[in-house]
C-alpha cells in the first residue's frame, strides 16, 4: 500500500497533481499485477460477464414487473375514487337532495380536488 501514502496527509492540503499521480500510481500497479489475469482467458471472463449480465437482466425484468404492477394498482385506484365521487354526487343530487343544494356542494368538493 506504499501507493496510498498521500493519504496520511489532509485532504484539503492535497494539490490536484498530487492526487493524479497517486491514481496514476495506483492505476499502473493495479495493470501490472492484474495485467495477465486479464489476458489470460478472455473466454472465461467473457462467460463471467455474461453470467453476471444474465443475473442483472433477470433482476431488471422482476422489478420492471413489479413497477408496472403497481402502476396498474394506482391507475385503477384514481379511476375507482373518480368514478365513487361521480356516483356519490349523482346519488345526492338526484336521490336525496336537489340541485339547488348540491350545486355549492359539488362546486367546493371538485374545487378542493383540482
Amino acid at each position: 500500500m506504499k501507493n496510498l501514502e498521500f493519504l496520511k496527509k489532509e485532504s484539503s492540503k492535497l494539490t490536484e497533481k498530487e492526487i493524479k499521480e497517486a491514481l496514476e500510481k495506483g492505476l499502473d500497479e493495479y495493470c501490472r499485477n492484474y495485467k495477465e489475469v486479464i489476458y489470460k482467458n478472455p473466454q472465461e471472463q467473457l462467460q463471467r460477464a455474461r453470467e453476471e449480465l444474465a443475473a442483472h437482466l433477470e433482476l431488471l425484468l422482476s422489478l420492471d414487473a413489479l413497477a408496472e404492477s403497481h402502476a396498474n394498482k394506482m391507475l385503477y385506484a384514481g379511476l375507482t375514487i373518480a368514478t365513487g365521487q361521480l356516483v356519490g354526487m349523482a346519488a345526492l343530487i338526484f336521490g336525496i337532495y336537489s340541485w339547488e343544494v348540491m350545486e355549492p356542494i359539488t362546486y367546493l368538493v371538485c374545487k378542493s380536488l383540482f
